[in-house]
């Protein structure tokens, strides 16, 4: 069993949901090197004084994504972390075999495992996903040791999917419909 009781940090905070947009593709290194070659293509476009009018529609569509992924990854996670007040306010969660107990300002619930589909790990935190882009952050650090971390880690596994794992199962799922 594990009770964690903290608080986040406003950089761990922040640092954990840009590491989430990348673990979950909402960003993706190969949709940056998209955008910035449709950059070089819409330059070129202009700068040899051809096609000025898909230049202007290519920039348009860059420039609409620019806007979304800057916001995503530079503002959106400032943001959150201040309107919803997390620096005032104490998380506690107890994992058990068999349930988790949540408990914060608002109130506390108790979920069943099966509540959450599967898990992310990155080098500070866990997601614990509930659902596309809903995920409950758990600081690695709140754990205290490694030896807590690796426990921590076979609990989640025990009970939970990995993002990755779960993925491919859905495409053996619809692999299986096709034939």
């Amino acid at each position: 069993m594990f009770d964690l009781k903290y608080t986040y940090t406003k950089r761990e905070w922040i640092r954990a949901i840009r590491r989430y947009l990348f673990l979950s593709k909402m960003i993706s290194v190969p949709m940056i090197f998209t955008i910035l070659f449709l950059y070089v293509v819409m330059i070129d476009l202009v700068i040899l004084n051809r096609f000025i009018w898909i230049a202007i529609i290519i920039g348009s569509i860059n420039f609409f994504f620019t806007v979304v992924y800057v916001f995503l990854y530079f503002i959106q996670p400032g943001y959150s972390y201040k309107m919803s007040g997390l620096e005032l306010k104490e998380i506690r969660f107890v994992f058990s075999e068999d349930k988790i107990m949540n408990e914060n300002i608002l109130g506390s619930s108790e979920v069943l495992w099966e509540y959450y589909h599967s898990y992310l790990e990155s080098p500070g935190s866990f997601f614990l996903e509930i659902a596309k882009n809903q995920y409950n952050i758990i600081p690695k650090r709140v754990l205290g040791t490694k030896e807590r971390v690796d426990a921590f880690r076979v609990l989640v596994k025990k009970h939970l999917m990995e993002s990755s794992e779960l993925e491919r199962e859905k495409r053996m799922k619809r692999k299986d419909k096709d034939i």
